[in-house]
């Protein structure tokens, strides 16, 4: 009797500790704080989400019940995911082998089955994988022309639009009197038309998911806002508009169900007869991948095209790419010899494989060439560019009738030259550091902290600025 009561007491600590153990797990998971997914779930993130704030006139009242408590989290997290789905996939889905990750997927579905473990992650995968699959097999042609790896803060400034596309802007340029926003918010892209009289931007709703909003001015006030709400689900996140000259056609990025990577570019056009917009479609590859993907823009001037991509970029860079817009969509033709190609031309892994009429290319790099002239000579001779609102540049301290606001221009110059010093000087560092000064470590992190102080500076400098000069002006 004693072999078998000493068995049933060890039987007996084992199942205690087994749900010791299982209740232990339990308490980590429901105490561990779940990182908000910024822009994507199993890749590099881009801009940032942004909680949602209180505009300074009818958002106010649009999003009063809104709060940072209420925002709806996008789960699970890329790390939750790996942990689920497994790196031999992700580096499927970086390879464009999107069959393939399927098979692997379907394999850690049956297994998860039997072990009675939730197969929500991996089904989530495989729609994803379907979606790249599809694209690939409608991969349009596209001619690159030039591409721009900048930092990711600065993006905007790398767009060369000729004056007749509208302006892309921020919202703390179009709402500087916002003081609640936050700081992504105040830098996010807001569109508007030549005209300066119509504004498309993005703006978190009551449930806290950004979506995209317009307005019109009224003399020199902007209408109520208006949501867009025709354009996504609850739980979609919007960003990054562009509207053609038409009026009507509007591209915009897009973090949902429907999307490849976490942004993908969309286009829909406007129904004058129901006044809504038409359902989106996914504009596809090249331009959408498994990275971040947005602000498609379309110089109709100058026949030339642009988009950001962060798809094989460090954390803090994007890459621009520069393209020959086309009037109707042409796909490759795969067959059984040419899949790798149309992987490669998909990736975008050489702007110069896509570069088949090269009269074209001379063309439109000319063409390129002019307007990136056009800015640098204005530039040159100019003191600075500061938007005071839409429609109102200031290019020299004399255009200012604030003294207050000209006194602010002048800080707000020093200040910036400071920034571009020291940014400057983190570079060089940077660069040291990674061929072994490892001495630079302490070095760097206190510039880089120097350096967010100093871009919360400036950015409260460009707010104080366009306050006293459109108080002056007696714009609201």
């Amino acid at each position: 009797m004693k072999p078998m009561i000493k068995q049933l007491f060890l039987l007996l600590c084992c199942s205690l500790t087994t749900l010791c153990g299982s209740a232990q797990k339990s308490k980590i998971s429901k105490n561990k704080t779940q990182p908000t997914t910024e822009l994507a779930t199993s890749k590099k993130s881009a801009p940032q989400k942004t909680s949602t704030q209180k505009n300074i006139n009818a958002h106010a009242e649009q999003t009063s019940s809104t709060n940072t408590e209420n925002i709806k989290q996008k789960m699970p997290s890329a790390d939750t995911e790996k942990a689920s789905v497994g790196d031999e996939v992700d580096l499927l889905f970086k390879n464009y082998r999107f069959e393939a990750a399927i098979q692997q997927l379907n394999n850690k579905v049956k297994l998860a089955r039997k072990k009675k473990q939730s197969t929500v992650l991996l089904e989530e995968r495989i729609q994803k994988a379907r979606i790249g699959q599809n694209m690939l097999q409608a991969t349009e042609k596209v001619i690159f022309i030039d591409s721009i790896v900048v930092p990711k803060d600065d993006f905007l400034k790398a767009y060369r639009l000729s004056p007749s596309c509208g302006t892309l802007t921020t919202y703390g340029q179009v709402f500087p009197n916002d003081k609640e926003a936050s700081s992504f918010l105040k830098n996010a892209p807001a569109y508007t038309n030549e005209f300066q009289d119509r504004l498309i931007y993005s703006y978190p709703d009551k449930e806290g998911n950004n979506k995209l909003f317009t307005c019109n001015k009224l003399g020199k006030k902007w209408s109520t806002p208006m949501q867009l709400t025709e354009l996504s689900d609850s739980d979609d996140f919007l960003g990054y508009p562009y509207l053609l000259s038409d009026g009507t056609t509007l591209y915009y990025a897009a973090d949902n169900s429907g999307s490849l990577g976490g942004f993908d570019i969309y286009v829909t056009r406007y129904d004058t007869d129901t006044k809504k917009y038409l359902k989106p479609e996914n504009i596809g590859m090249p331009f959408n991948s498994p990275a971040n993907d947005y602000l498609y823009a379309i110089d109709e001037t100058n026949k030339l095209g642009w988009f950001v991509s962060d798809r094989n970029q460090p954390a803090d860079k994007v890459c621009i790419y520069v393209f020959i817009p086309t009037e109707t969509r042409e796909v490759y033709t795969i067959d059984g010899t040419n899949e790798d190609s149309i992987r490669s031309l998909a990736k975008i892994n050489s702007i110069k494989i896509t570069q088949f009429n090269h009269q074209n290319v001379d063309e439109a790099l000319n063409r390129l060439k002019n307007i990136q002239g056009e800015h640098q000579q204005k530039a040159k001779t100019s003191d600075f560019y500061f938007i005071i609102t839409n429609g109102k540049v200031y290019t020299d301290f004399d255009d200012f009738k604030s003294e207050q606001a000209k006194q602010l221009a002048k800080q707000w110059q020093n200040t910036d030259q400071q920034r571009k010093d020291l940014l400057s000087q983190l570079q060089q560092n940077r660069q040291d550091y990674a061929k072994g000064k490892k001495t630079l470590k302490n070095d760097i992190l206190k510039q880089e902290k120097d350096l967010s102080q100093l871009d919360a500076n400036i950015l409260s400098m460009e707010n104080n600025i366009r306050k006293e000069e459109q108080d002056k002006l007696g714009i609201r």
